[in-house]
């Protein structure tokens, strides 16, 4: 495992995820939709990280409810 990698908003989050996965490297992904009016990640955004979470061995979601 190399070092964590962080980044800010959701642009670009399902090649993030992607590059994360294939090159095994963990990523923290701050202040997702944060400029949107209704903050947070969306509905297909968390099934998205579910399904990695789900089909990798390795991986692990922690989702933030609170944002701080």
């Amino acid at each position: 495992m190399g070092k964590t990698g962080k980044m800010k908003g959701s642009q670009s989050l399902k090649q993030r995820l992607l590059f994360s996965t294939l090159s095994s490297t963990p990523i923290l992904i701050d202040e997702i939709s944060a400029d949107d009016m209704i903050s947070g990640i969306r509905p297909h955004e968390f099934n998205l990280f579910c399904y990695l979470e789900t089909v990798t061995d390795d991986a692990v979601v922690k989702i933030n409810e609170t944002e701080k």
